[in-house]
């Protein structure tokens, strides 16, 4: 079964280009015309991604990605203005996966959408079924891509699953920004912002004191490392 998009849009001509070029593809496509209409379909439907407009009426494409994140870890992409700039780093904020910047080939969203999936599956990771670090305060549950962080779960994004398997596969080594870019998010992918609010998001998440984070180190200016160390 090919994969289902639900496209959140209320423009007439974009949402032709995306059902046409994304059906020629081979995705699944529907179609919401506003943020109200978005959150019903996801009720009863499911759906593997969702591309979601940032200015709509009723409900904008912010307002909606809240409501989608307090239920639901479907990968997100945020289509807004080519100089909407504020847009672009609070759908990231508020959990979406990437966003796509408008005008955009065609080319370029369907590139994006399959990373965007690609990510959504079983990322690569370490070996073992469960790890466990500082004696139990994190938690991650391979079998079933569940994480606990102080016995509570947290809900990480695919992304965000991705990108902290990606750190602990490769812990203690430092991983160049760009290296865990095109790792993570794919090849060609250099958009540093990116990478620093996901790793923001992901301490937020499983440290205990995100202002002091011991498991997400910093290397300034090299990159970002997993630590192992109990201290």
């Amino acid at each position: 079964m090919s994969e289902r998009i639900l496209v959140v849009e209320d423009e007439l001509a974009v949402i032709e280009m995306l059902q046409d070029s994304l059906s020629y593809a081979g995705y699944q496509v529907a179609v919401a015309r506003d943020g109200q209409q978005a959150l019903a379909m996801l009720k009863e439907s499911y759906f593997n991604l969702v591309i979601l407009d940032v200015v709509m009426p009723r409900l904008n494409g912010l307002e909606t990605l809240q409501k989608i994140r307090k239920t639901s870890s479907i990968p997100v992409l945020m289509l807004t203005g080519r100089d909407a700039e504020l847009d672009q780093v609070q759908g990231l904020e508020l959990g979406a996966d990437d966003y796509i910047i408008k005008p955009s080939s065609m080319a370029v969203i369907r590139a994006r959408v399959r990373s965007a999936l690609r990510r959504a599956k079983q990322p690569p990771s370490p070996t073992e079924p469960k790890l466990v670090f500082g004696d139990g305060a994190l938690v991650i549950d391979q079998k079933r891509s569940e994480v606990y962080s102080g016995g509570q779960p947290a809900f990480l994004t695919p992304t965000e699953y991705r990108l902290l398997l990606y750190l602990i596969a490769n812990a203690g080594q430092i991983i160049p920004h760009r290296e865990m870019l095109a790792a993570v998010w794919g090849p060609g992918y250099e958009d540093p912002e990116v990478l620093k609010i996901f790793i923001f998001r992901l301490r937020a998440k499983i440290e205990p004191d995100p202002s002091l984070p011991h498991y997400i180190k910093t290397k300034r200016g090299r990159g970002y490392y997993f630590n192992l160390s109990s201290g």
